[in-house]
């Protein structure tokens, strides 16, 4: 994929994940997840609409690694948290 492409895919992911969709052949939900957990209703009274699921990580993959590049969806950071210096 060359640069061009790869930025329009990026860009067209950000749209349809906002939207709880899929874009460039990927899905944000793991294949892993049961079907009967890809939608649920609302908890609200008086709201009817159903919702689908946009992300969802089963973690159950002997041998995994979130080492920075390994992972598709997450990365494990060695860094310094600076948040708590205050």
């Amino acid at each position: 994929m060359n640069k061009d492409s790869l930025s329009q895919c990026l860009r067209l992911a950000a749209f349809t994940y906002a939207i709880g969709g899929t874009a460039c052949g990927a899905s944000w939900v793991d294949p892993d997840t049961d079907h009967q957990y890809h939608t649920t209703e609302a908890y609200t009274r008086g709201d009817d609409r159903e919702y689908g699921l946009v992300f969802s990580d089963e973690f159950e993959v002997a041998g995994r690694s979130l080492a920075d590049g390994d992972d598709p969806r997450w990365t494990a950071l060695n860094k310094n948290d600076y948040t708590n210096e205050a």
